[in-house]
Protein backbone atom coordinates (compact mmCIF):
# COMPACT_ATOMS: atom_id res chain seq x y z
CA UNK A 1 0.00 0.00 0.00
CA UNK A 2 1.79 3.20 -1.24
CA UNK A 3 0.81 6.43 0.47
CA UNK A 4 0.68 9.33 -0.71
CA UNK A 5 2.33 12.17 0.76
CA UNK A 6 -0.73 14.14 1.06
CA UNK A 7 -1.93 11.03 2.98
CA UNK A 8 1.43 10.94 5.10
CA UNK A 9 1.09 14.61 6.08
CA UNK A 10 -2.67 14.15 7.26
CA UNK A 11 -1.95 11.04 9.06
CA UNK A 12 1.06 13.20 10.70
CA UNK A 13 -0.58 16.11 11.22
CA UNK A 14 -3.34 13.83 12.94
CA UNK A 15 -0.72 12.02 15.05
CA UNK A 16 0.06 16.02 16.20
CA UNK A 17 -3.08 16.59 17.09
CA UNK A 18 -3.84 13.41 19.07
CA UNK A 19 -0.32 13.83 20.60
CA UNK A 20 -1.15 17.34 21.30
CA UNK A 21 -4.44 16.57 23.00
CA UNK A 22 -2.28 13.64 25.12
CA UNK A 23 -0.24 16.21 26.68
CA UNK A 24 -2.77 18.03 27.09
CA UNK A 25 -5.05 15.99 29.47
CA UNK A 26 -1.75 14.52 31.66
CA UNK A 27 -0.65 18.07 31.68
CA UNK A 28 -3.05 20.78 31.85
CA UNK A 29 -5.13 19.16 34.97
CA UNK A 30 -1.48 18.63 36.34
CA UNK A 31 -0.66 21.81 36.49
CA UNK A 32 -3.74 22.87 38.36
CA UNK A 33 -3.06 20.34 40.66
CA UNK A 34 0.20 22.09 41.00
CA UNK A 35 -1.50 24.91 41.90
CA UNK A 36 -3.81 23.65 44.21
CA UNK A 37 -0.97 21.63 45.90
CA UNK A 38 0.39 25.01 46.43
CA UNK A 39 -2.95 26.69 47.65
CA UNK A 40 -3.06 23.44 50.14
CA UNK A 41 0.27 23.90 51.43
CA UNK A 42 -0.48 27.71 51.78
CA UNK A 43 -3.54 26.92 53.95
CA UNK A 44 -2.01 24.38 55.78
CA UNK A 45 1.40 26.90 56.43
CA UNK A 46 -1.31 29.33 57.26
CA UNK A 47 -3.00 26.66 59.97
CA UNK A 48 0.35 25.56 61.62
CA UNK A 49 1.09 29.54 62.29
CA UNK A 50 -2.15 29.92 63.84
CA UNK A 51 -1.87 26.65 65.81
CA UNK A 52 1.29 27.68 67.23
CA UNK A 53 0.07 30.75 68.38
CA UNK A 54 -2.34 28.75 70.04
CA UNK A 55 -0.18 26.63 71.56
CA UNK A 56 1.59 29.47 72.78
CA UNK A 57 -1.57 31.14 74.60
CA UNK A 58 -2.24 27.39 75.89
CA UNK A 59 1.09 27.61 77.55
CA UNK A 60 0.70 31.18 78.90
CA UNK A 61 -2.50 29.90 80.24
CA UNK A 62 -1.06 27.19 82.02
CA UNK A 63 1.83 29.51 83.56
CA UNK A 64 -1.00 31.37 85.14
CA UNK A 65 -2.84 28.58 86.17
CA UNK A 66 0.24 27.02 87.52
CA UNK A 67 1.08 30.98 89.38
CA UNK A 68 -3.15 30.80 90.50
CA UNK A 69 -2.05 27.07 92.15
CA UNK A 70 0.77 28.59 94.10
CA UNK A 71 -1.36 31.80 95.58
CA UNK A 72 -3.91 29.10 96.38
CA UNK A 73 -1.71 26.95 98.20
CA UNK A 74 0.16 30.05 99.80
CA UNK A 75 -3.51 31.16 101.10
CA UNK A 76 -4.26 27.39 102.22
CA UNK A 77 -0.86 27.22 104.48
CA UNK A 78 -2.04 30.53 105.59
CA UNK A 79 -5.33 29.71 106.65
CA UNK A 80 -4.66 26.46 108.07
CA UNK A 81 -1.88 28.48 110.44
CA UNK A 82 -4.59 30.99 111.23
CA UNK A 83 -7.28 27.76 112.26
CA UNK A 84 -4.73 26.05 114.19
CA UNK A 85 -4.19 29.61 116.05
CA UNK A 86 -7.94 29.66 116.63
CA UNK A 87 -8.07 26.53 117.58
CA UNK A 88 -5.59 26.90 120.34
CA UNK A 89 -6.79 31.13 121.15
CA UNK A 90 -10.06 28.69 121.65
CA UNK A 91 -9.16 26.20 123.70
CA UNK A 92 -6.91 28.70 125.93
CA UNK A 93 -10.04 30.45 126.53
CA UNK A 94 -12.12 27.45 127.12
CA UNK A 95 -9.57 26.80 129.80
CA UNK A 96 -9.67 30.49 131.47
CA UNK A 97 -13.44 30.02 131.31
CA UNK A 98 -12.66 27.22 133.13
CA UNK A 99 -10.79 28.49 135.73
CA UNK A 100 -12.89 31.23 135.95
CA UNK A 101 -16.12 29.03 136.85
CA UNK A 102 -13.56 27.50 139.47
CA UNK A 103 -12.90 30.68 140.77
CA UNK A 104 -16.40 32.27 140.74
CA UNK A 105 -17.69 28.68 142.38
CA UNK A 106 -14.73 29.41 145.40
CA UNK A 107 -15.81 32.93 145.71
CA UNK A 108 -19.21 32.31 146.17
CA UNK A 109 -18.38 29.35 148.72
CA UNK A 110 -16.05 31.78 150.60
CA UNK A 111 -19.14 34.61 150.51
CA UNK A 112 -21.50 31.73 152.24
CA UNK A 113 -19.04 30.71 154.58
CA UNK A 114 -18.33 34.65 155.47
CA UNK A 115 -22.27 34.79 156.05
CA UNK A 116 -22.28 31.91 157.79
CA UNK A 117 -19.35 33.54 160.18
CA UNK A 118 -20.94 36.65 160.83
CA UNK A 119 -24.44 34.63 162.08
CA UNK A 120 -22.56 32.15 163.90
CA UNK A 121 -20.78 35.67 165.82
CA UNK A 122 -24.12 37.19 166.02
CA UNK A 123 -25.43 34.28 167.80
CA UNK A 124 -22.03 34.44 169.80
CA UNK A 125 -22.55 37.87 170.32
CA UNK A 126 -25.66 37.78 171.98
CA UNK A 127 -25.06 34.61 173.83
CA UNK A 128 -22.18 36.72 175.57
CA UNK A 129 -22.29 39.93 174.76
CA UNK A 130 -20.25 42.18 172.51
CA UNK A 131 -16.60 41.91 172.33
CA UNK A 132 -14.55 44.08 174.11
CA UNK A 133 -12.66 46.44 172.54
CA UNK A 134 -9.09 47.82 173.88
Amino acid sequence: MPTSRAERSVAFGLALVVLAGFLALVFGPARGARADIATQRDLITQQLAVMRSQLALQHQQIDMTQQQLDIAKQQLAISSQTLSVARTTKNDVELQLAISRTLQAIARELASLARQTLVHAANIDRKTGPALRP
